[in-house]
Parts: C-alpha cells; sequence; structure tokens
C-alpha cells in the first residue's frame, strides 16, 4: 500500500430478516363478584409484528359456564348466578 494512505472505503450490505414474535396478551387479575351481577372484562393483546391486532387475533371461550361470552374484539362478559361459584374460566 502507499505509505501516506490515512483510510479505505468499503460499501455492504446487511440485511435484517425479521421474525414472527407470539403476540402478548396482558394479564388479567381474578375477579370477584357477588352472585346475580355481572362482569365485563377487556382483553388486552398486542402484537410487534402486527399493526392491526384487533382484526387478526381470535378469541374462543375453551371452559366456562354458558354466561361467559367473549366478543371478537376480546370484551368478555360475565352474568353470574347463584349456581357459580368459584369456576375457573379458560379464554384461548
Amino acid at each position: 500500500g502507499e505509505d501516506n494512505a490515512t483510510s479505505a472505503t468499503q460499501e455492504f450490505e446487511i440485511t435484517v430478516t425479521p421474525v414472527n414474535d407470539a403476540p402478548t396478551v396482558a394479564s388479567l387479575s381474578d375477579q370477584e363478584i357477588e352472585a346475580g351481577n355481572s362482569l365485563s372484562l377487556q382483553i388486552e393483546v398486542t402484537d410487534v409484528d402486527d399493526l392491526n391486532t384487533a382484526q387478526d387475533i381470535n378469541f374462543e371461550i375453551l371452559q366456562g359456564p354458558d354466561s361467559l361470552t367473549v366478543s371478537n374484539s376480546g370484551l368478555i362478559t360475565f352474568n353470574s348466578t347463584i349456581t357459580i361459584v368459584r369456576t375457573l374460566f379458560i379464554i384461548h
């Protein structure tokens, strides 16, 4: 090389390949209501890979009484009765 050279330049590309990260669900705390009352909770879901998460997430009740519903937007509604005590609900 030359004795007077102080720098050299090299161009190159870096390709970042995206990965499909799983969506995250904000935790819901245990809830308590009196028999005969109703309860509504909103499930909060975020997905760093999808700006339209609300349109692309599906909710399904896997275990729970008929009085438990979940909407397409993740709104859980529960209408309690005197016969439902300490019941586990599983929503997928």
